[in-house]
């Protein structure tokens, strides 16, 4: 099943070696939606939606990249995840989420938009086409 996470960032963009990347573990495939050094955080969707460990919040999730952007549009977010979400923007420098981000979809992209603004569930590709 797919997933989209926020994450915290690991790197210090010093040399190849040391990217900034998601911190998520090793060997995970991963898109990234918004990656932002200055506050070491990020969103990414990846094919794999059991991702745990420090930092790592899954949003939503589907059982294939199409099912999870149809889930994004028709999920509301439920009050115990806006939480999550805001205080996870809060710590990490970004507004939180306003009150017409109502479905995943308008969170993620909220999210990921105030650092990319192209950021789009339709234009991020995962996997084989479907």
């Amino acid at each position: 099943m797919a997933g989209v996470y926020l994450c915290d960032t690991v790197g210090d963009g010093t040399s190849p070696s040391s990217a900034y990347r998601p911190a998520v573990p090793t060997g995970t495939e991963f898109a990234v939606m918004m990656l932002h050094p200055p506050s070491a955080s990020a969103c990414i969707v990846s094919p794999d939606d059991t991702l745990t460990g420090p930092g790592i919040i899954l949003l939503v999730t589907g059982t294939t990249w199409a099912d999870l952007r149809a889930q994004g549009r028709s999920q509301t977010v439920p009050g115990n995840a806006r939480n999550k979400v805001d205080a996870w923007c809060t710590a990490h420098g970004f507004a939180p989420l306003p009150a017409g981000a109502v479905q995943w979809v308008d969170a993620i992209l909220f999210v990921c938009q105030q650092v990319n603004p192209a950021a789009s569930l339709d234009l991020s590709y995962l996997g084989p086409p479907e």
